[in-house]
């Protein structure tokens, strides 16, 4: 199903180039499939384990994700997310950290409240159009 919403040719034949297509439901995918979530954690841990200030990882994280140089009000709205998220409803805070754990990453060394808002964070840079479908 994923790949369907991603409009995927079918690989029982070649495709030389593949349309480009951004639609409402693949923004539902990008923020809800196991996949996708198990990759904003993944990048939740990049930026709590590198160097530096939290807005320094976060410009970087960005960076990595678009290829550009957060601009001073994208950096201060993910900022704006991470703090929102500190004091997350501990229920979906549990539902979220125990539902998607990526087997390849130990999260346990970081506080849960700073995990969930940095995936929050990586959430929203691996949402953006500019992330996924770079020109």
């Amino acid at each position: 199903p994923m790949l369907a919403t991603f409009d995927a040719p079918s690989g029982a034949i070649s495709c030389v180039r593949r349309t480009v297509s951004t639609t409402p439901l693949q923004a539902l995918v990008t923020l809800n499939e196991q996949v996708s979530l198990e990759a904003a954690l993944g990048l939740a841990h990049r930026i709590l384990t590198d160097k530096g200030t939290l807005e320094q990882r976060v410009a970087r994280a960005f960076q990595r994700c678009t290829s550009r140089q957060p601009d001073a009000e994208e950096l201060a709205a993910l900022m704006a997310l991470y703090k929102a998220n500190l004091s997350p409803d501990p229920e979906q805070m549990k539902l979220f950290l125990e539902a998607y754990k990526p087997v390849t990453l130990d999260l346990s060394a970081h506080p849960r409240e700073k995990l969930f808002a940095t995936a929050s964070v990586a959430r929203a840079l691996l949402n953006l159009e500019e992330t996924i479908t770079k020109p």
